[in-house]
């Protein structure tokens, strides 16, 4: 790749060679909203989770088909509407190998705590899942391991599901049983089991609770207690009513909660000589219980007579997920075929004698391959009739649906009714519209963050797999001649694609490792000689041997030792010495580990290593990530506090040292006073001086790596983290990228936010903060552009690039005399002299005008000149990087490709098409 004419030059390795194939979505959980309370002067009536005035988002749960669950916030800042981002990655969760997710679900930790409608955080509530074995778990979310386990006693757990008062799981067993789980206050213990029938029980659903009922006892205490809420509140609790489940023997039973016994059989459809298996099925307001099996028939069961109401068979294959809108007036399920259906109730007659049926409104494909998973947000709650709810109004959320499958992509999509036309709806998503029957989904593609590393100096890239390691070899490439320096960066990707097909790479060393769950964490030193590895249990250290084409590589087996004294247990934590984020220093002397489940950064010498490797020893743990959050004083002081100063609102002062100079102890912190956290992002400079880490509470960390001592702290950010990055010819500028589309720039040595920063960083144009795709990672180009005293930065995530000048002299605003202006365009593809269009700030892959809103001021538009959105012509990166001699990888791994390695999709032929 090159530039203008007088600009530097790089040749770009476009790698689409690594064969990454990530895991299918298996299930999809949304957290439950509280049941209104019943009486009392704390009684309410249940408000939709999404009016205004209630908290708007909560976190969403996305189970994998290698056993990872991936834990979602919203991006947006808090009390946002709408967010560009949706919902992002906040931290994952690795299974035990091996395993599988299938099925998962939220529980509220205090239902009493929470208002009706009311959407809980993620410190609100206890998951649980399930993987086809006879072991249910439920997860520590701090940590991100399992919290306990409990046997189901009746083999393998077919499916489960919460109450909806959060207080009872029902486990749906290969036996027949239904075995239920009391989970309030933090118990997990076993109740009773239901009614055994001969069948599986492939699904599960609870019906709506039931109001207590008036007795004359409880009615004398409430008269003689009317003063005291509390104990009203302890004399009457939501019940439950019944427990339906769908077999695979072509029926559906219901089981009385109260007595055990199956209350009804409801058969469904079979061909002859074959069970039909029910896979989904739901529980409306009005008991009406709603099922999807095998044959492709969605059935509606009346709630009081148990006999079916209405079929439709709208799908081509299996019914394999099924969700309830948020009102309860929407019914979605999805399947092999690949479609989603929307299935609406209506109002149907006229004056007195209206009846309400269920009709298909509507469908939509979002998914190439079968849908394995549906869930809305916010979730339903299947309240009694008796239960009056507040009707929305004003401006409410619109609903989202979430769906994944075998294509491994999350889609998302508002979907509203056309009832819902009467109120002013906000889409959250920002796309075209907030109804079903309209509405374009966006996807949210798999985890990429930390997936593929780099060797700058030996030129080897690495992938780091569920159970496994990659590398490849780089070969050089020819340097551009002197005729192609005028041909563009445009030009030269395209040359660079052609290249790519002729080779200039080899596979080095195909790893497989012995672990105890997925792995987390993995890296490669610049020289070639380490390799690094850990799941949440254990780091690996190899020592890589060169042997001509080949590697050797050589594990370090007393690494394990050298670890365990710096992460022994304590009253709150188990021994571990696995890692969920390490780097090598760029002289490949020190390593540098991110412990899991203590949460402490160790510095790891291996400069004595080279012929002994013994010698390998840790220089020093520091543990400020277990640190409660502190706010930064004046006097260079930390205090705790329960939230920390927001860094999106600093003091406009003069650069003093002394007003954000940070010191931190460095001694151990006591037990009782640590809190434990995912360190997520470990970063040296490329000098070797400074290390930056960050956690998933949005909390950098900054330490000197001459002195071996902890340097600053900066203010907890607003919005999670993308990535860290030190600007190589600054080496003391670190730069703070978040999901948001947005960075941060800070001066490690001062300790504070350097005034030019902040003009560069209001200067970031609203195209670059409305991406959908969020920031992945961030790389400096090895050399200055033309005019340039500094190199640039390039910004990349799974669909775009741009480049970032950060030298600061953003220029003032200027006038437009006409529509055409000259602009000097950094890497632009035709030559610095030459005159473009201002109303076009990118351009694409073949030259033609990208199209963007123009509705912003002259300012902004002058302003662009530090920002220059290169090109979308790379397509689903996994990573960005310079070699050492300034070669720039690109790695790729197209959809096409990932689609290939899967079984094929359900397709059948239609009389007439093409």
């Amino acid at each position: 790749m090159a530039s203008s004419s007088n600009a530097s030059q790089y040749t770009v390795h476009r790698c689409r060679f690594v064969d990454y194939t990530p895991a299918s979505i298996t299930a999809i959980a949304v957290p439950p909203t509280p049941l209104p309370r019943i009486h009392g002067k704390n009684a309410q009536k249940a408000s939709p989770a999404h009016a205004s005035g209630q908290p708007k988002h909560g976190p969403l749960a996305v189970g994998r088909g290698n056993g990872n669950i991936e834990l979602y916030e919203w991006s947006g800042t808090a009390g946002a509407d709408i967010s560009a981002q949706g919902w992002v990655l906040h931290k994952m969760l690795y299974a035990p190998t091996p395993s599988k997710i299938d099925t998962l679900a939220f529980v509220l930790s205090d239902a009493h705590s929470l208002r009706s409608g009311q959407t809980p955080l993620l410190s609100d509530l206890r998951l649980f899942s399930a993987g086809g074995g006879s072991e249910l778990l439920e997860w520590d979310l701090e940590r991100g391991t399992i919290l306990r386990s409990i046997s189901s006693q009746g083999g393998s757990i077919w499916s489960f599901a919460p109450n909806p008062s959060s207080t009872m799981l029902a486990l749906g067993c290969e036996d027949g049983g239904v075995r239920l789980l009391n989970v309030a206050d933090g118990a997990l213990e076993h109740v009773r089991r239901l009614d055994r029938v001969k069948t599986r029980l492939l699904s599960i659903a609870w019906g709506p609770p039931k109001l207590p009922s008036a007795s004359p006892k409880n009615s004398n205490k409430r008269q003689t207690d009317s003063d005291s809420d509390d104990d009203d509140d302890d004399e009457e609790e939501w019940t439950d009513s019944f427990v339906v489940a769908g077999c695979s023997d072509s029926s559906l039973r219901k089981w009385d909660c109260a007595t055990g016994r199956v209350l009804d059989r409801m058969m469904v459809d079979r061909n002859k000589g074959e069970r039909t298996l029910v896979w989904a099925v739901g529980v409306l307001g009005d008991g009406t219980v709603v099922s999807g099996d095998s044959l492709g028939y969605v059935k509606f069961w009346d709630a009081k007579t148990s006999t079916q109401m209405q079929s439709y068979q709208l799908h081509g294959a299996d019914v394999l997920a099924l969700t309830i809108g948020p009102e309860g007036r929407s019914v979605y399920t999805a399947g092999v075929d690949q479609k989603i259906n929307q299935f609406s109730r209506v109002q149907v007659g006229s004056g007195n004698t209206t009846i309400e049926r269920w009709i298909h409104s509507s469908d939509r494909r979002y998914h190439v391959h079968d849908v394995r998973a549906l869930a809305t947000w916010p979730a339903y709650t299947p309240l009694p009739s008796s239960v009056k709810q507040n009707a929305p109004s004003g401006r409410v959320l619109a609903p989202i649906l979430i769906s994944g499958g075998l294509d491994t992509t999350l889609a998302m999509a508002a979907c509203a009714l056309p009832a819902d036309k009467n109120v002013q709806l906000i889409n959250p998503l920002r796309t075209r519209s907030s109804l079903f029957d309209d509405s374009t989904h966006r996807w949210q593609s798999y985890p990429i963050h930390g997936l593929v590393r780099l060797a700058k100096e030996a030129r080897l890239l690495m992938l780091v797999r569920p159970r496994g390691v990659s590398l490849w070899r780089l070969s050089p490439v020819a340097r551009p001649s002197e005729d192609q320096t005028d041909m563009g960066i445009r030009a030269l990707m395209d040359e660079d694609e052609e290249n790519a097909q002729k080779g200039g790479w080899k596979k080095a060393l195909e790893m497989e490792l012995s672990v105890l769950t997925n792995l987390c964490a993995g890296a490669i030193s610049d020289n070639g000689k380490w390799l690094c590895v850990a799941d949440m249990y254990e780091t690996k250290l190899f020592r890589l041997e060169h042997r001509g084409e080949t590697i050797k590589p050589v594990r370090v087996k007393t690494f394990t030792a050298v670890l365990l004294p710096h992460v022994a247990s304590t009253s709150d934590s188990e021994v571990s010495t696995g890692a969920t984020a390490i780097t090598f220093s760029p002289d490949s002397n020190k390593l540098i580990i991110a412990t899991s489940v203590s949460s402490y950064v160790l510095i790891v010498d291996l400069g004595s290593a080279d012929d002994d490797l013994d010698n390998i020893r840790v220089l020093r743990r520091f543990d400020q990530h277990r640190m409660r959050d502190v706010v930064l004083t004046q006097n260079a002081r930390t205090t705790p506090a329960d939230s920390a100063m927001d860094v999106d609102e600093p003091e406009p002062q003069p650069p003093s040292q002394e007003n954000v100079n940070v010191e931190m102890q460095d001694d151990d912190s006591a037990d009782n006073a640590a809190t434990v956290t995912r360190i997520s992002h470990a970063v040296v400079s490329p000098d070797g001086q400074w290390l930056a880490t960050g956690d998933v509470r949005r909390r950098v960390h900054v330490y000197n790596l001459d002195s071996i001592q902890h340097h600053a702290a900066l203010p907890t950010f607003e919005t999670p983290l993308s990535t860290l990055v030190f600007d190589p010819s600054r080496p003391h500028t670190l730069i703070v990228v978040l999901l948001n589309n947005s960075f941060k720039v800070f001066d490690v040595e001062t300790r504070q936010f350097p005034l030019w920063a902040r003009a560069v960083c209001d200067a970031i144009p609203r195209f670059i903060l409305e991406k959908r795709d969020p920031v992945q990672g961030a790389a400096f180009c090895p050399q200055a552009a033309p005019g340039a005293e500094r190199p640039g930065m390039l910004l990349w995530s799974r669909e775009w690039m741009c480049y970032v000048e950060l030298d600061g002299a953003v220029p003032a605003p200027q006038p437009l005399h006409a529509k055409k202006r000259r602009r000097s365009m950094v890497h632009a593809s035709k030559p610095q002299a030459e005159e473009e269009d201002e109303d076009a700030p990118r351009v694409n892959g073949n030259g033609a005008a990208a199209h963007e809103s123009g509705d912003e001021s002259d300012g902004e538009r002058t302003r662009r000149t530090n920002f220059v959105f290169l090109d979308d012509k790379y397509r689903s990166m996994l990573f960005l990087g310079f070699l050492g001699d300034g070669d720039m990888v690109a790695v790729e791994r197209p959809f096409a490709d990932v689609l290939a390695t899967l079984p094929p999709a359900y397709y059948k032929q239609r009389y007439g098409a093409s």
